[in-house]
């Protein structure tokens, strides 16, 4: 195992409820083009059910206020070590932090890439309706036939 650390904000580290011990998603948000397509953006899953070894987050001893976390440290394989370190290059990435409560007719699992088990994402178009859908944004399927003339 490897430990790796992933920077955070207030937001994409979950407001400080974030703690040592805990098990987080990883999500990345990121620009996506295409020939035809435009310019969209995407949010997917790209490592599930990672432990937190630790996070920066302190108390200030003035006012007795909670600093906000700047950076969470994750348990990881050398692979999603790997992942890790793509997707902060690709897009930004956000922590989602899993339930502590036992889920029914689950066992203990170690992280792994979101491939292995339910690969989601979500395209901007999903979240918007005013946003046209990749690849023309036509729900439909239009079929051309023609009639060729020959000549001899």
């Amino acid at each position: 195992m490897r430990a790796v650390s992933v920077p955070v904000t207030a937001t994409s580290g979950i407001s400080g409820f974030v703690f040592p011990g805990d098990q987080v998603d990883i999500l990345i948000t990121h620009q996506l083009t295409g020939q035809n397509e435009g310019q969209h953006k995407a949010a997917e899953t790209v490592l599930q059910d990672v432990r937190v070894i630790g996070i920066d987050q302190k108390l200030d001893t003035k006012n007795g206020e909670a600093l906000v976390a700047h950076t969470a440290t994750l348990e990881v394989t050398p692979k999603q070590s790997e992942i890790i370190a793509v997707a902060e290059e690709i897009g930004k990435l956000s922590l989602s932090l899993r339930s502590l409560a036992v889920q029914p007719n689950t066992t203990a699992s170690t992280a792994s890439p979101a491939g292995d088990t339910q690969r989601t994402f979500t395209m901007d178009s999903e979240v918007s309706q005013l946003l046209p859908k990749p690849g023309g944004g036509s729900e439909g399927v239009t079929i051309l036939r023609g009639i060729g003339s020959k000549s001899g």
